[in-house]
C-alpha cells in the first residue's frame, strides 16, 4: 500500500512539474509590437556573451517597437559606432551590425543589405557580391528605416545602444540598450601606456 502511495505521488509530482513548465512556455516571450502580438521563441545555445547581448537587444527592439513590423518596410543595418566619434567604428562595431541581420530577420523584420553589387565579382580567391566599395553598389536603396547603434565605455563595461529610425524624419520607432562587461582594454579605452626607457651612450 505504501509503495502504491509513493508511486502515485511521484507520478503526480512529475505531471505537475511537466504541466507547469509547459504553461510557462520556457524560452518563449510574448511580444506586444504596436497592434501586433506574436510569440517569439528565443534561440538557445548562443556562442558567447556578445551573442547573448545582441539577442537581448534584438528582443528589446521587437518589444519596444511603436509600429507593426508589416508597416515598417525595409530596415537598412549599419555598423555600430563609437559614441564619441560617430564616423568611426571597429571590428566590434562591425560584428554587432552584421549579427543583427540574422537576429532581426528571424524575428520577422524586413531586413535590407544595401552592400549588394550590380554584378558578381569573381577572382582567384573566390566569388563576391557584397562590398564596401561605394562605386560598385546601387546608389539608391528602397528602404524606409535604418538600424543604428553606438557603444561607449563606462567603468569596466561597455554600454551598447541600438535604435530603429525613420530615415526621412529621424523618428525613433524602437530602442534598446544593454551593458557588456569585458576585459578588452581597447573597448574600455583604458589600455596601460607602454613604458619605455631611453638608452644613450656617452
Amino acid at each position: 500500500m505504501l509503495k502504491k502511495l509513493l508511486k502515485s505521488g511521484l507520478v503526480a509530482s512529475l505531471i505537475c512539474i511537466g504541466t507547469t513548465g509547459f504553461a510557462q512556455g520556457e524560452n518563449t516571450i510574448e511580444i506586444n509590437s504596436g497592434n501586433m502580438i506574436s510569440d517569439y521563441v528565443s534561440p538557445v545555445g548562443s556562442n558567447g556573451m556578445v551573442d547573448d547581448k545582441i539577442v537581448e537587444l534584438a528582443d528589446s527592439l521587437l518589444a519596444s517597437s511603436r509600429i507593426a513590423q508589416a508597416d515598417m518596410g525595409n530596415i537598412a543595418i549599419t555598423s555600430f559606432v563609437n559614441l564619441h566619434n560617430l564616423s568611426k567604428t571597429s571590428s566590434f562595431g562591425r560584428t554587432i551590425g552584421e549579427t543583427f541581420f540574422n537576429e532581426l530577420f528571424i524575428r520577422g523584420f524586413n531586413v535590407a543589405d544595401f552592400r549588394g553589387q550590380n554584378a558578381l565579382t569573381i577572382n582567384p580567391t573566390g566569388e563576391f557580391f557584397i562590398t564596401r566599395d561605394a562605386r560598385k553598389i546601387n546608389k539608391k536603396v528602397a528602404n524606409s528605416y535604418v538600424l543604428v547603434g553606438t557603444f561607449s565605455a563606462i567603468d569596466k563595461q561597455v554600454i551598447i545602444n541600438a535604435r530603429i529610425m525613420d530615415n526621412q524624419t529621424g523618428r525613433v520607432v524602437a530602442s534598446a540598450k544593454t551593458y557588456y562587461r569585458t576585459t578588452d582594454c581597447q573597448l574600455l579605452n583604458n589600455c596601460p601606456v607602454k613604458r619605455t626607457i631611453r638608452i644613450v651612450s656617452k
